[in-house]
């Protein structure tokens, strides 16, 4: 592989140098949905949905990511070509439906930014009630805006090092909430929401519905 690389950029006249290692390159991948955003913005909205079946519903999207990322791993390396699944959609299903998956990314692109930095804003206007949300958002858009178009080593350690700090934090959470445990286990398995000072079961079709909201904090995982 590594001589028909050479040939390939002999032939066209370029070179590529290699200047991510594998942790980086991960690194980017894995927060394409960062761990604190899953975790802060993503289940907060699971847990109002489905209270206690929030549990089930991150189990049921995690074995659904997994398989996606397994099948996501098998079309690439049947089709190893660059600009993401469309490519793989254009190749096999044609120019209309791969221009059409091209879009879906786009607009995906445009929403998942902006909502990532209205729930940091948030966050970070609840600790410096200073700051303004309407503010605070865009000039967070504009730093990663900067970050993701400079070289790609250095984004690719600033990645790494935001990545590890946020896993430190997950972890602690994690930790701590162990440490402090006020329900049975059985309780990850019930299926109850509160309503005003009495809690209510969840409807199945509720549950398979927020599915769609907790698959985002395994974004990463699935573009792995």
């Amino acid at each position: 592989m590594k001589n028909r690389d050479v040939s390939v950029s002999s032939a066209q006249g370029m070179h590529l140098s290699k200047t991510l290692n594998i942790v980086e390159t991960v690194s980017l991948a894995a927060s394409d949905i960062s761990p604190t955003s899953g975790v802060f913005l993503n289940m907060p909205v699971a847990i109002v949905m489905v209270g206690t079946g929030s549990f089930l519903v991150s189990l049921m999207a995690g074995i659904i990511a997994v398989c996606v990322a397994l099948t996501m791993a098998e079309v690439g390396s049947a089709f190893p070509k660059s600009g993401g699944i469309y490519s793989v959609i254009h190749r096999v299903m044609g120019k209309k439906i791969g221009f059409l998956a091209l879009v879906a990314y786009l607009v995906e692109g445009v929403f998942i930014p902006a909502v990532t930095s209205m729930g940091s804003a948030t966050y970070l206007a609840a600790v410096f009630p200073a700051l303004k949300v309407n503010l605070l958002a865009p000039a967070l858009m504009l730093i990663a805006m900067l970050i993701s178009i400079a070289n790609i080593s250095s984004t690719g350690k600033f990645t790494t090092f935001l990545l590890a700090l946020e896993l430190l934090v997950v972890l602690t959470i994690t930790i701590a909430c162990l440490l402090n445990l006020k329900q049975p286990v059985s309780v990850l398995f019930s299926t109850q929401v509160i309503h005003g000072n009495s809690f209510s079961n969840v409807s199945w079709p509720t549950i398979f519905s927020t599915i769609a909201v907790t698959l985002f904090s395994f974004n990463g995982l699935i573009l792995l």
